[in-house]
């Protein structure tokens, strides 16, 4: 099964290969985490919480996946809501047209 394409459309950010297929991994874990199979599904949700610890059970080591969530955060494709605690910022509609 494939899954849904994640598209990601920021003006302002260059993304790399490397952090589109972080955000890929991170889309795809906030679907299967709310049950939903599109974007339009995480606009509902206000609650699209991310985490590195995710990018490491899918193959970055720590060290990666906090230089690639912290690039993340300074592009705009995460918001920190509290300490400790990002989500997909979903305002600018975070989209990169690719497959997961």
């Amino acid at each position: 099964m494939m899954a849904p394409t994640l598209e990601i459309n920021m003006t302002n950010a260059t993304f790399t290969d490397n952090e589109i297929t972080a955000l890929k991994r991170l889309y795809a874990e906030c679907l299967a985490g709310m049950g939903g199979k599109t974007w339009e599904d995480l606009e509902s949700d206000p609650y699209t919480w991310v985490y590195p610890e995710t990018l490491v059970a899918h193959g970055w080591s720590i060290r990666e996946a906090g230089g690639t969530f912290s690039a993340l955060i300074v592009k705009g494709a995460i918001d920190e809501v509290d300490a400790g605690e990002w989500a997909l910022n979903l305002k600018p509609k975070v989209r990169i047209a690719v497959e997961a």
